[in-house]
């Protein structure tokens, strides 16, 4: 299939709860793209009774859309998409970013989330996991789905790679992120009093907002930090590298964070708590992890990466060259792309025995190109996807459809990657692949299609 094959038909439900100004205006920019709307919707983080009238909705855009993938991202995105009943022609997708998972089990909250994840498992056709870590995490709490399981690592396009320049103002410490009780922010401040009270006065930029906000900044002044730390809101992530000379990521728990792929990327220097998925990026740079929660250990990888600039700018260097080869915006879009096509050749396996009474031969499985052979009777409606983000959550509906001698193939990554990826990261944009309305017609989608 050429690019010129199919036209570009976007939309998008977003949370309304979450975003305020920054969220209104990413959502007006993508509108003119998007040809299905930007639709809001109340949508809590926790669970609320206010999720039935959202999960309403849901089915009802579901309808109209007909997909044959749902792809829930998060666990509130993924119980609307994995509630709905099963259907002969659709397969249910569950991408867990954290979440749930971080709840220890032994708590009511925990207990809670791990009962409805086990109640929703084999409700999911293909599980994409975003880092080994939660991979191992899921079967460790909840079980071990029956349905197909992959890993596809987070990826930075290539604008990402770009150095950074340093801010004349930068001071020795940044944070970048949510200020949320899991991100850690607040041991970040204890980190640089604790540094303080040793005679090392090193100044912090907090790049960001949430709902700490007001609790850090009293924790500043009671600490006495005011001269040393300051506030600069919410920024781009590159902006609030170059506001200082070290990132730390604080964070208490975390699967795959992208501020620590982004910045690997531009090459900044960088220690991280060693938790989640952060380990898997990092790979033999364990020197530049921390044990998590832990102020002192904190303390401690702060003061020796910034007494020792030229061990931790060489240590940037290598983990940027890690990244291009390991995190890349393609492999992520190929990885979930191959996952879809292996989910939905199994469901077509498993409708094999089901369709004689439509007169249909569809073989059992693959040929030995590794595609299911097809005759001219053996057809399947085209295939369309939508996926459903959470925190903050949206929906992405997709559709491309081919002829029989036509391959079905990702489109450019001018489109479909980067608005995937947009979307996995802000929640934001919506896509659906359609045949061009100026194009004859095509042929419904022979069994045998790839992705």
């Amino acid at each position: 299939m050429q690019p010129h094959d199919i036209a570009l038909v976007g939309g998008c439900f977003a949370d309304s709860l979450t975003g305020g100004e920054r969220a209104e205006a990413a959502l007006k920019e993508i509108a003119p793209r998007l040809k299905l709307g930007v639709h809001r919707l109340a949508i809590r983080r926790g669970p609320s009774p206010a999720d039935i009238l959202a999960w309403l909705r849901f089915m009802r855009l579901t309808r109209q859309l007909q997909p044959h993938v749902l792809h829930g991202h998060g666990a509130k995105a993924a119980a609307f998409v994995r509630l709905k009943r099963r259907a002969k022609d659709t397969i249910r997708v569950y991408t867990p970013h954290g979440g749930s998972l971080h709840y220890p089990p032994n708590t009511v909250k925990g207990a809670i989330h791990s009962r409805l994840e086990r109640a929703l498992m084999n409700s999911t056709d293909l599980f994409v996991f975003e880092s080994v870590f939660a991979r191992d995490t899921y079967r460790r709490t909840i079980g071990t789905p029956s349905g197909l399981v992959v890993c596809v690592f987070n990826g930075v396009t290539a604008d990402e790679f770009d150095p950074v320049v340093r801010a004349a103002d930068a001071t020795d410490i940044v944070y970048v992120g949510e200020f949320r009780h899991i991100k850690g922010a607040d041991l970040l401040i204890d980190a640089v009093a604790r540094l303080h009270s040793d005679g090392k006065p090193f100044t912090l930029t907090l790049a960001g907002d949430g709902e700490e906000l007001e609790t850090l900044k009293a924790q500043v002044g009671k600490l006495g930090l005011a001269e040393a730390v300051r506030f600069i809101g919410h920024v781009k992530a590159r902006h609030g590298f170059s506001k200082g000379k070290l990132l730390v990521v604080a964070s208490r728990g975390d699967s795959m964070p992208y501020v620590v792929i982004e910045a690997a990327a531009a090459g900044i220097p960088m220690v991280a708590a060693n938790v989640g998925g952060i380990p898997e990026i990092f790979a033999s740079h364990t020197e530049a992890l921390f044990a998590p929660n832990i102020v002192g250990a904190m303390a401690d990888a702060i003061e020796s990466a910034l007494e020792d600039p030229a061990a931790a700018q060489a240590r940037a260097k290598s983990l940027r060259e890690r990244i291009f080869l390991h995190f890349s915006q393609k492999a992520m879009v190929e990885g979930v792309l191959t996952g879809y096509r292996d989910a939905l050749a199994d469901r077509c396996r498993m409708l094999y025995f089901r369709v004689s009474a439509d007169r249909r031969t569809i073989p059992p499985g693959p040929n030995s190109s590794g595609n299911f052979a097809s005759n001219s009777a053996s057809q399947i409606p085209s295939a369309r996807a939508v996926t459903l983000f959470a925190a903050p959550n949206a929906i992405i509906a997709c559709t491309k459809r081919r002829s029989a001698s036509q391959k079905f193939e990702a489109p450019p990554l001018s489109s479909a990657a980067s608005a995937l990826l947009s979307a996995s990261r802000r929640g934001v944009i919506a896509f659906r692949f359609r045949p061009d309305p100026g194009l004859a017609p095509p042929r419904p989608i022979p069994l045998d299609f790839t992705m």
